[in-house]
């Protein structure tokens, strides 16, 4: 473990823990008063994970720590200004980061970096509406389409305008326009940033008593210089039903049902042309939860539905084998438990991938998940996942042997995190 690296983080920590002002909301009188009664804010990871792939003959350690600090004015007149700065720094570095030239490991996608996360000017001086302009965070619904990757350690955020209404009764509206995507994969890599011409448009509902229905369009064009471009602009357009039932007074109906389409836009190639459903039922007994679903991201052979601001962690398994739909598509028939024992949230999920087209199986994946809350600031998790191939012909024939879906991948990781 390298404490060189590691003392300076120590030392921001601890300055920030001393200037913490207390968490009472204060609203300023000048503007001298809105930065004197602003609020410090700190994020502290520290997380271990390992890879064992197939395709490297030596399994991936990383030991990383992640540092936010960030300070946030007091509101004066409706503004507020946020600034955090982002610090990654690798304690045990024997992975590959995909900027660190460690090609001889499994990928962990976090690289050594220092930079500025968050930057906004926020205003609420309108009735019902806010408006933040900068560099944000911006995780839309269940994040499927655009979210924050907060899974990796260097998150991705956002340079861009966005508005927020609830004038309407019930009803929440969200419109963005973006200009740059600053992903996981940090500024000193290619693939780091992504100029672009977007627009998102998010609209909810929950005035029907049964659940949430939103209706959504993303308008998602992408510089030819850019990480995801040339050709990558895509248009979709959806709709989603999220909500529950009580049965009785223990019993608890759950339910969610998705679909969208997706089209080229904005230069996309025009074979950028496929649809997304979800269906996903589930019963809740106290604090107990078992959900079963299928999810289905279309593919023709040529293009897969395709999602490149979601928070992919997410979703499909944590193995990460889908993050990229494959061209044939993908189909993920999953169950989920959720319980709590001791203080201590467990789920396990397992996955049953198969392509979209010609309904071929892609493999099996095992997630299983321990998070303990010790109070409001720390938080230790452990974390694993297991996918196994099924190694079929086809399969085989369609993605080739070193394809993500054809390889067995094991992951398991251990966190500590505290937050102010």
């Amino acid at each position: 473990m390298n404490m060189d690296l590691y003392k300076p983080k120590l030392v921001a920590i601890l300055l920030a823990c001393a200037v913490a002002p207390s968490s009472g909301t204060v609203v300023a009188d000048s503007l001298t008063e809105a930065f004197s009664e602003g609020s410090v804010k700190a994020n502290i990871l520290l997380r271990y994970e390992t890879v064992d792939d197939d395709t490297r003959s030596r399994d991936a350690d990383a030991v990383t720590l992640r540092t936010r600090l960030g300070y946030e004015t007091a509101p004066f007149n409706g503004w507020t200004l946020f600034a955090e700065i982002e610090d990654v720094t690798a304690l045990r570095d024997d992975y590959n980061s995909t900027t660190n030239g460690n090609t001889q490991y499994p990928v962990v996608v976090d690289p050594e970096e220092t930079e500025l996360n968050r930057l906004t000017l926020s205003y609420s001086g309108l009735a019902d509406t806010w408006i933040k302009a900068g560099r944000q965070r911006i995780i839309l619904d269940n994040a499927r389409f655009i979210g924050n990757v907060g899974w990796r350690q260097n998150e991705q955020t956002f340079d861009g305008l966005k508005i927020t209404n609830s004038s309407l009764a019930d009803t929440k509206l969200t419109y963005a326009y973006l200009t740059k995507a600053h992903r996981i994969f940090g500024d000193n890599s290619r693939a780091g940033n992504s100029d672009m011409n977007s627009h998102l448009l998010n609209v909810a509902y929950s005035g029907l008593g049964l659940g949430k229905l939103t209706a959504y369009g993303y308008w998602l064009g992408f510089d030819d210089n850019s990480a995801i471009g040339p050709g990558a602009g895509t248009r979709t357009l959806g709709v989603s039903f999220d909500g529950s039932k009580p049965l009785n007074d223990d019993f608890k109906l759950l339910y969610r049902a998705e679909l969208a389409d997706q089209s080229d836009y904005d230069d996309g190639a025009s074979t950028n042309d496929a649809d997304y459903q979800l269906g996903e039922l589930g019963i809740k007994y106290k604090k107990f939860t078992v959900k079963v679903g299928q999810e289905t991201l279309e593919g023709d052979g040529t293009y897969g539905f395709s999602t490149q601001l979601a928070t992919g962690h997410k979703f499909n398994g944590w193995a990460d084998h889908f993050l990229a739909t494959p061209r044939d598509g993908l189909e993920d028939t999953y169950v989920t438990a959720i319980g709590w024992l001791g203080g201590v949230k467990l789920l396990a999920t397992y996955h049953w991938f198969e392509s979209d087209k010609d309904s071929y199986d892609y493999g099996d994946e095992l997630n299983l998940l321990a998070v303990k809350k010790i109070n409001k600031q720390f938080t230790v998790g452990a974390k694993y996942a297991d996918y196994e191939t099924d190694n079929n012909s086809t399969l085989l024939a369609r993605v080739g042997s070193t394809g993500p879906a054809a390889v067995d991948r094991e992951k398991f990781w251990l966190w500590g995190a505290y937050q102010f």
